[in-house]
């Protein structure tokens, strides 16, 4: 994918991830259920988070002699690090859940404009330690957050027939 195709992903994944939980009250959003036991605001809170880590591996992709961002995340240890983020999180309202979100996509959206598409294809370290290019990097971080607003709007589906 070429830069401007990321950022047109970037900008619909947000729009997606908006229209989903537009209109829903503080109720539904805390209601467990929404993905598996997370509520909307979990799964809002866990897309951040993850976010997040991938903005963090950006430099081992530019920077030279730094200590690649990563961490061990030890076969079946997944949902160890999922359900920490989670819990942090549920304690936030919902305003700074957000706002961790739009945040930490304006510096993702920031850092691409001053790249290339040559650049896309740097190799470095991802988070949890895999070596590609920084493109797929992005790519993976895009699915993830496809997968859960795909799964939100199937269970805003089912709570709000016809909204």
């Amino acid at each position: 994918m070429t830069k401007a195709e990321l950022i047109a992903a970037m900008n619909e994944n947000s729009a997606a991830l908006l229209k989903v939980v537009e209109g829903l009250e503080e109720s539904e959003r805390r209601m467990p259920g929404a993905v598996g036991q997370w509520s909307v605001h979990d799964v809002v809170g866990h897309i951040g988070y993850w976010d997040g880590e991938a903005l963090k591996a950006f430099p081992n992709f530019f920077e030279t002699g730094c200590e690649p961002y990563c961490f061990e995340i030890k076969e079946g240890e997944l949902d160890h690090w999922n359900d920490r983020a989670v819990q942090e999180r549920r304690a936030w309202s919902w305003e700074r859940v957000l706002e961790e979100f739009f945040t930490v996509r304006g510096r993702t959206m920031a850092l691409l404009d001053e790249i290339n598409d040559e650049d896309l294809k740097r190799e470095g370290t991802y988070p949890w330690s895999q070596v590609g290019p920084l493109g797929k990097l992005i790519l993976i971080d895009l699915d993830h957050e496809r997968e859960h607003i795909e799964a939100l709007r199937k269970w805003r589906a089912k709570i709000k027939p016809g909204a």
